[in-house]
């Protein structure tokens, strides 16, 4: 009866082993990740600027952006900026908190791409 059982359980082994390799039900596809959609854009100036405090902005700016910026100990941190910006169809400015990658200065005009974060871009030439 050993010799029974040994075998059953080596042919269950071998069974339930190729049965792991076998491909999986049906045609499943996976969703790709949106990489990106279309956000509405406006054009304003800014108005004024000052660099944001805090320890851990450029690590936290990173995590958000998608490692837009370089956060590690051996780099630089990054200027961290909040910009007042005037919209031009909009009575009230606005406050964008972001990296100042652009070199932006007071007075230049600017993109605003209204995502689910309001990020501003230079104005092409």
């Amino acid at each position: 009866m050993p010799a029974f059982r040994l075998r059953a359980t080596l042919a269950l082994m071998a069974v339930l082993g190729l049965a792991a390799c076998a491909p999986g039900r049906g045609n499943v596809v996976a969703a790709a990740p949106v990489v990106s959609h279309a956000a509405p854009l406006s054009y304003g100036t800014i108005l004024s600027m000052r660099p944001v405090a805090g320890a851990n902005l450029a690590a936290n700016f990173a995590k958000v952006l998608g490692g837009g910026i370089a956060a590690s100990s051996a780099a630089a941190p990054a200027s961290v900026v909040e910009f007042i910006v005037q919209e031009d169809d909009a009575a009230q400015p606005i406050s964008v908190v972001q990296p100042n990658d652009a070199d932006f200065r007071a007075g230049a005009r600017v993109v605003l791409s209204h995502g689910d974060h309001t990020r501003l871009a230079a104005l092409a030439n």
